[in-house]
């Protein structure tokens, strides 16, 4: 995708910060370029529950990676870095996300631009992605644009395109569906610390899946010793519990894209979960196109678009039509470059004023 700018806009780094990759790239002359692309650095397992050197040792890790790029890039001096965490309008990340934890205090813009060695402009990665469909010429009919991302997390963004904008609150909360309770029972899956018991992300986010796939394996071990998954890892003399939630989810979307009937039910009721937030958001704020993007989702593809559908039309069937929902919900690009794309027409449009 070519992005058209009324003005020159100097080159710049575009980096894509996420729970389990980071994708840099160069943006010049409309194009991206040099595009580079790392497992995220896994501070948990540096230092345990001590947020603060989570922190500390995330951005000098991300310093260090960007600096790889720019060696062969002198003449980048500036930088726009997409975050999956609540990111406030001075561009501030707050204290507390899934890459460091609880930290102190919020990380400031300023302190990111001084790691980094440049200005920097931070953005929620939803908010990236909002704008590279918002912007999208090819969806001048839509007045407001939904975009969900479900990736290692699970989160939206609203773009409203009457205004040019993407629908933000002073603070950035808006739009952290994955935060969502949708399971108010017991026996409710909690995320690792244990401190948020029931919500979206637990359940429909690629992290949630993995924990769901693992919770119903439990439940129904019959079920699952007959699946895809349960075959092959015996083939490589491996078990849930010597696995990952990412290499689960690798077996588990190669088992569902082949018809497995346990990892398409696991599937299905995540998925559940997601419509269960997701049609209240619909009834609330009714957005002309939904998009589904994130890695999660892309992997799966149209199996999971039609299995979101069908749930929607359950849940809205009083005021819209199967036919109306179906319109509504597409898949992404699946192009792996939503925020970086966004990212860049978000820097180029401030060019331009």
């Amino acid at each position: 995708m070519r992005i058209a700018a009324e003005v020159d806009t100097p080159p710049f780094l575009c980096i894509d910060a996420g729970y389990t990759l980071t994708r840099f790239a160069v943006f010049r002359d409309g194009e991206l370029s040099s595009p580079h692309k790392v497992p995220t650095i896994n501070t948990r397992r540096l230092y345990g529950l001590d947020s603060n050197r989570r922190m500390s040792s995330w951005l000098s890790w991300l310093a260090k990676n960007a600096a790889k790029v720019l060696s062969e890039e002198p003449s980048v001096n500036r930088a726009c870095l997409c975050f999956p965490g609540v990111v406030d309008e001075d561009g501030s990340i707050f204290r507390s996300n899934s890459i460091w934890g609880n930290a102190d205090a919020d990380l400031a813009t300023e302190k990111i631009s001084e790691t980094l060695g440049m200005p920097t402009t931070v953005l929620n990665d939803l908010v990236a992605a909002a704008v590279r469909y918002g912007e999208d010429p090819t969806l001048l009919n839509q007045r407001t644009i939904a975009v969900i991302s479900i990736s290692s997390g699970i989160g939206a963004k609203i773009y409203d395109r009457m205004s040019r904008r993407v629908v933000l609150e002073p603070h950035g909360r808006n739009g952290e569906l994955g935060l969502a309770v949708v399971d108010y029972s017991p026996n409710a899956l909690t995320n690792d610390n244990g401190r948020l018991r029931g919500i979206l992300g637990n359940y429909a986010s690629g992290t949630g899946y993995a924990r769901l796939f693992t919770q119903m394996a439990m439940i129904d071990p019959e079920a699952y010793a007959n699946s895809a998954v349960a075959k092959q890892l015996a083939c490589h003399n491996r078990n849930l519990e010597s696995i990952d939630r990412v290499t689960l989810n690798e077996y588990a979307t190669s088992a569902i894209n082949s018809g497995d009937a346990f990892a398409l039910s696991v599937l299905h009721a995540s998925i559940v979960y997601l419509a269960r937030a997701l049609h209240i958001v619909i009834l609330f704020d009714s957005p002309d196109l939904i998009v589904l993007t994130g890695g999660f989702v892309t992997s799966v593809g149209e199996i999971y678009r039609t299995m979101l559908v069908d749930e929607l039309c359950l849940n809205l069937r009083l005021l819209y039509s199967n036919s109306d929902v179906d319109q509504m919900v597409r898949l992404g690009a699946g192009d792996d470059q939503d925020n970086l794309l966004g990212a860049a027409r978000w820097v180029s449009s401030q060019s331009e004023v």
